[in-house]
């Protein structure tokens, strides 16, 4: 396969690269000629004094299919496990008459949607990288090297 139709592979698998051959080998070092898609999220935090700011909190967590975290701030509690709109209500009217409250998007891939996907789409590009073979010497993983910068 040509450095074009690789580079349109790629494409397809969510990243793209700019002009040029990029630096294709099993253990090399990046390449300047490669940029990387950011990934998704919906990662947000909040401080919540009053439920008057609950509706716009919920559309922008995607909130019930996506997890909110409650807690106060400076507290090592959280409450993790709030599936619906009616047990988010009570609890933050139970707990705001003592201050405010941090909400929190869940991170954790069950309760996520959008991280959900995000793996899957890295699952599936691990699953085709280790699917390629080095030509020179075999090994499994032969595809474009470039960091994402940034990433832990």
């Amino acid at each position: 396969m040509g450095w074009a139709a690789k580079a349109a592979s790629a494409a397809t698998r969510g990243w793209a690269a700019a002009a040029g051959p990029p630096n294709y080998c099993c253990a090399g070092t990046p390449s300047a000629n490669t940029r990387w898609k950011r990934p998704e999220t919906n990662f947000r935090h909040w401080t919540l004094s009053d439920l008057a700011a609950l509706p716009d909190i919920l559309r922008l967590s995607g909130f019930p299919a996506h997890g909110l975290i409650v807690g106060r701030p400076g507290e090592t509690a959280f409450h993790k496990a709030l599936t619906g709109e009616a047990a988010l209500r009570a609890h933050l009217a139970r707990h705001l008459a003592d201050g405010p409250l941090h909400l929190e998007c869940d991170m954790r891939a069950h309760r996520n949607p959008t991280r959900m996907a995000m793996i899957a789409r890295c699952a599936a590009a691990l699953a085709e990288r280790l699917a390629s073979a080095c030509p020179d010497c075999g090994a499994p993983g032969f595809g474009e090297i470039a960091p994402l910068p940034g990433a832990p």
